[in-house]
């Protein structure tokens, strides 16, 4: 694996309320995370591989490794798969 600069990497805040916690992904199944000063790595689950930070959101970690992409990509493609049929039976005045 090729060494990344973290500086480098584009940071997502933790949505929650309050938190000082940044999540950068470099790579599919790698997250760091960054709370003030400490920081920690996390595979795309949340687990933890390194670092004084020990604890990481499973979702978060998810979306900001682009799972929600994919995800996004399947919804959409079973909805198009869907409509049409849904369409053409109205269209055609007949039901299942």
């Amino acid at each position: 694996m090729q060494s990344i600069d973290p500086d480098q990497l584009k940071y997502y805040r933790h949505p929650s309320p309050n938190s000082n916690t940044y999540y950068g992904a470099y790579g599919p199944n790698r997250v760091r995370v960054k709370r003030g000063n400490q920081w920690g790595e996390f595979d795309r689950d949340g687990n933890w591989l390194a670092g004084e930070v020990r604890f990481a959101d499973p979702t978060f970690c998810r979306w900001v490794t682009g799972e929600h992409i994919y995800n996004a990509h399947l919804a959409a493609t079973k909805c198009e798969t869907f409509l049409p049929t849904r369409l053409a039976r109205q269209q055609t005045g007949k039901s299942k």
